[in-house]
């Protein structure tokens, strides 16, 4: 809440609501800001990504997300979570 989005060919970007931030996602981390609407666990969301580049190894794509998401919390785009079982 509080972001606005701007979507382009190439690239999502999120400007923060105080207007002190503005950050660009390339398209891997667009189509994990759009997972996050659903709650998947980590492979589910690696799975998705591994059909839509399939061309990607993936242990890329692995290291692609869990890059993405790391960033996502550090700019405090989304909150960390841990899982039910801990």
């Amino acid at each position: 809440p509080g972001f606005t989005l701007v979507q382009t060919e190439a690239s999502l970007y999120l400007a923060d609501a105080r207007g002190g931030s503005i950050h660009r996602l390339n398209s891997v981390s667009t189509v994990i800001w759009a997972l996050l609407e659903t709650p998947l666990l980590g492979a589910e969301m690696v799975d998705v990504l591994q059909e839509l580049y399939p061309d990607i190894g993936l242990e890329q794509l692995r290291k692609d997300a869990l890059a993405a998401l790391r960033f996502m919390v550090k700019q405090h785009l989304v909150a960390e979570v841990s899982s039910p079982s801990g």
